[in-house]
This record gives C-alpha cells, sequence and structure tokens, in this order.
C-alpha cells in the first residue's frame, strides 16, 4: 500500500485432548451448587433457609460445617477463588474450615470413597487462532523499518495424560497427579528493526524483540480439595524473552564474504521446569510467583563468520601456472576454492548453585544458595574452519555434438574446535566447577571416604568419575570428505 508492504495471515488450531478431566478438580465426588440450595433441591438440619449473598454464582460449590449434620454455610467457591459465607473473597480456604483444617463441601453422598464416573466430563477441545502480521516501509532507497507481530501455540507436552486409576485410587496416592484439562501454551512475539544500507555492498542492521510465553505448566498444590488436598499441574507460569541484536553484512567483495552479530538477551520465567514449584509448595507458598533467570539466558552472545572464496574463469584473479609454450590457457590453481573461518562465543550459561554438597553415592538434599539461576558459568568460544574447493565434470555428450549435464565434486576439510577450546558446559551446583563436586572435601563425608577398603583408590576412581566428559564441548575434530553433486 504505497510505500508500506504488508504481510497478515492467521492460523487456527484446535487441540483435543480426547479424555475425561474432572468437572472439578477440587471436589472429586458429586456435590450440591448454589443453584441448587436456591431451588431447593437440599435444606439445613435446623430448617433455616439462608439466603446466598447475589454476587455468588448458581454454579458456585457450596462449603458446610460438616459432612452429616449439616447446620451452616460456611462458604462459596468458584474455580481457585474461595468466598466466606457472606460473599467475600478469602485468601485461605482454611478461612471455610469448622473444626479443621480443610473446607468441607456438600457433596450429594457423605458415605463415597471411591471415584465415579458422573465427576467426569470430556475435555472440551481448544481453539487457538494466531494472527501474523509483518510490515516493512523502506524510507529511502538505502534505509528500511520492519517490525511484525506473531502469536503461535504449543500442545501441553509432558503432564497431561491421566487414566482413570490415578483418581480411583486416589486417596492412597500420594505422588502428584497430571492434570488431563491442560491447555496449549501459547507465544507472542514482537520484533522492531532497522537496516540501513553502507555502501553498494554492505549493510547495518539492529532489531530489538521481546517474547512473552504463556500458559506454561507446572506443579500447582490443590489445597482445599476434597477428599483431600493433592498436587497436580496447571498452566499457570509465564515467561518473557526481550532482547537486542547487531548484525553486519558484506555480501562478496573481492572475494571476501563477511557477516557479524551480536545479541544482547535477557530471559526470564516463573519456573525452569514443571516441577520447580515442588520446593514452594514444600515451603507452604505454593502460589508464589517471581521470575528467574532462565537456562538459556545467556545475556552476550557473538558470531563472526569471514569467507574467502575464488572464482573461476574471468572472475578469478588468484595464483596461475602459464602454459604459453602450449598456447593453453592458464591452470587456475585455486579456482572455485576458499575457507571459511566462523567463531562463535558469549558469556556463560546461568546455573542454580547450591549449599550443600550431594553425591551420587551418599545422595543428599540440594539446599538453594541464591535464587534459581542465581550463578553463571565462565564464557565460551569456539572456532570453526572448513576449506573446499569444487571440481566440475560433463556427464553424457556424443559424438554428434551434444552436450552433457555438468556436475561437480566438492572436496572438504572440516575442523570443529580449531583451537582445541574446552569449554565448559555443565557445572557441579555446589562448587561451580566441572571436575569436582565438592564431595571428597566436604566434612561432612570424610568418615566414609576413609571406610572405604582403599582411600586412596577411592579418591583417584571418584575425581574420574565426576571429571564427566559431558561437562565440556567437543573437542577438535577434523573430517576430511567430498560430494558430487549432479
Amino acid at each position: 500500500f504505497k510505500d508500506l508492504i504488508f504481510q497478515i495471515g492467521v492460523r487456527a488450531d484446535r487441540f483435543d485432548a480426547n479424555q475425561y478431566v474432572l468437572k472439578d478438580p477440587f471436589i472429586l465426588y458429586d456435590y450440591y451448587t448454589a443453584g441448587d440450595y436456591r431451588n431447593g433441591a437440599m435444606q439445613l438440619s435446623t430448617g433455616e433457609q439462608v439466603v446466598i449473598p447475589s454476587n455468588i454464582g448458581n454454579d458456585y460449590a457450596v462449603y458446610v460445617n460438616n459432612l452429616n449434620e449439616i447446620n451452616e454455610i460456611t462458604g462459596f467457591r468458584s474455580g481457585t477463588t474461595w468466598y466466606n459465607a457472606d460473599g467475600a473473597i478469602v485468601a485461605s480456604p482454611t478461612a471455610l474450615a469448622r473444626g479443621g483444617t480443610d473446607p468441607i463441601p456438600w457433596v450429594k453422598d457423605p458415605s463415597q470413597q471411591k471415584v465415579r464416573r458422573e465427576s467426569f466430563k470430556d475435555y472440551e477441545p481448544t481453539w487457538n487462532f494466531m494472527p501474523r502480521i509483518s510490515f516493512s516501509f523502506p524510507i529511502s532507497d538505502e534505509a528500511l523499518f520492519f517490525a511484525h507481530y506473531d502469536v503461535l501455540t504449543q500442545r501441553p507436552s509432558s503432564a497431561y495424560f491421566v487414566t482413570p486409576l490415578d483418581y480411583y485410587y486416589f486417596n492412597e496416592n500420594s505422588d502428584a497427579i497430571a492434570n488431563p484439562n491442560l491447555k496449549p501454551m501459547q507465544t507472542v512475539d514482537y520484533e522492531l528493526g532497522f537496516t540501513q544500507k553502507i555502501n553498494n555492498t554492505s549493510s547495518f542492521t539492529i532489531t530489538a524483540y521481546y517474547r512473552e510465553i504463556r500458559n506454561m505448566v507446572q506443579m500447582y498444590r490443590l489445597t482445599g480439595a476434597y477428599p483431600k488436598s493433592y498436587t497436580s499441574y496447571s498452566n499457570l507460569d509465564f515467561g518473557t524473552t526481550k532482547g537486542l541484536t547487531a548484525e553486519y553484512d558484506l555480501r562478496r567483495t573481492k572475494n571476501v564474504r563477511v557477516r557479524a552479530n551480536y545479541t544482547l538477551q535477557y530471559a526470564s520465567m516463573t519456573g525452569a521446569s514443571t516441577s520447580t514449584a515442588a520446593a514452594l509448595i514444600a515451603a507452604g507458598v505454593p502460589n508464589l510467583r517471581s521470575t528467574f533467570p532462565t537456562g538459556f539466558d545467556r545475556r552476550h552472545a557473538v558470531s563472526l563468520t569471514v569467507d574467502y572464496r575464488y572464482g573461476s574463469g574471468k572472475k578469478y584473479d588468484g595464483p596461475v601456472i602459464k602454459r604459453e609454450k602450449s598456447g593453453k590457457s592458464p591452470i587456475q590453481l585455486l579456482a572455485n576454492a576458499g575457507a571459511a573461518l566462523t567463531l562463535t562465543g558469549g558469556s556463560g550459561a546461568p546455573y542454580t548453585a547450591s549449599r550443600t554438597v550431594t553425591s551420587p553415592i551418599s545422595g543428599g538434599s540440594r539446599l538453594l544458595e541464591g535464587t534459581y539461576f542465581g550463578s553463571r558459568m565462565p564464557a565460551s568460544f569456539k572456532m570453526d574452519l572448513r576449506v573446499d574447493k569444487d571440481f566440475y565434470v560433463t556427464l553424457g555428450g556424443n559424438k554428434e555434438g551434444k552436450t552433457g549435464h555438468e556436475a561437480f565434486f566438492n572436496v572438504y576439510l572440516n575442523v570443529t574446535n580449531l583451537l582445541n577450546a574446552k569449554n565448559i558446559l555443565n557445572v557441579y551446583n555446589a562448587t561451580g566447577a566441572p571436575d569436582d563436586d565438592g564431595y571428597l572435601t566436604s566434612a561432612k563425608y570424610q568418615t566414609e571416604i576413609r571406610g572405604q577398603l582403599d582411600t586412596e583408590a577411592f579418591i583417584q576412581m571418584y575425581q574420574i568419575y565426576v571429571n564427566n566428559g559431558g561437562n565440556y564441548s567437543t573437542p577438535r575434530q577434523i573430517k576430511i570428505g567430498a560430494s558430487f553433486n549432479f
């Protein structure tokens, strides 16, 4: 449209988990609602007719003083919001309890001990509409603004499959129960950038981006559930990633092609994994939500690629072998040959430090030091090299002058991690080192170490064991090969 270029689209996804889900995850047995009471389906043992507050919907669950002799309505609940008998929101379900710690719903069968079919319903399919809009606006023949807005979704990948046995043996089970009613995760992505031409062969681009992730799966404690409180999963967590990228691009000029970029990024989430909240649940603060750096929150990242390559024929400007006596054209030694050097690296990735030493032999409890992913590993850099050359040949053809098909061989030498850098990928939480978990120097385990059959041999073998090769990047690798293209 005039000087604006738009690309507009929409995608629609329908997700159906295709399994039964609880009608109410807080009450596993059939129960009465505020609408049932208003319609006279049940009444208090005293015969008193209580007026339910007008802000309480007909589908709200009703809570009472006990299961059998029901003479008081103590409160109501809608979803995860609790109300007292006057219709005021309360922070904790314990405010509805009478003579105990958990509120008691007005169930239809107080003697019920096992879950039944009426507690379930079919999963309601989820429709997600994802608009995608991008536009560019040239402000001159040498500069360009661009931006885009995207919405993406991803179906649950864990903690979503449940069998009826998980609920049938609910009272005997103490483990976290998956949630079949999880919804897809959603990512909203914004980007704004500017490109400026420097000369006829090079340009500079700067891009700012912001990404928001919603409905991430996390452990959730259903406090006040009936017949008992339990741990499950919910779409509670969220995260944000924001950053800035600067890029310089030089098209091939006098055999040289260069591309360099730098990224500054901040990535944080309320949960590093689906079980991050387990510690909060154990501490009695299951609803606490704070954002912490994620495992991929690498603050600085750089990349540089330099490719030097010779052409062939009239474009060739490299060394030659002259053949003046024979009258033939000079031999172009490095025609269609080149080398590419790539440097990648950046600041260290985060990890979660621990105040205590844990050992694969003796176990132990890990106590947090600081915050989740509050510590950083050392910076890492790697250099790769590729040298290759193309050899062109003609396949087919005949004596009548018909030409065949052109094909070529590519012979290459690949060297990854050219300088054999020993980059650290993982460290032990208690020490921050890749080759020492702290067990051998911990005062707590000295008696156990000295009690081994051969203390010196045990120490040597343990040091070899903890110095895991997976904690380091791949060492230098050299590969020589050829490919045939036709």
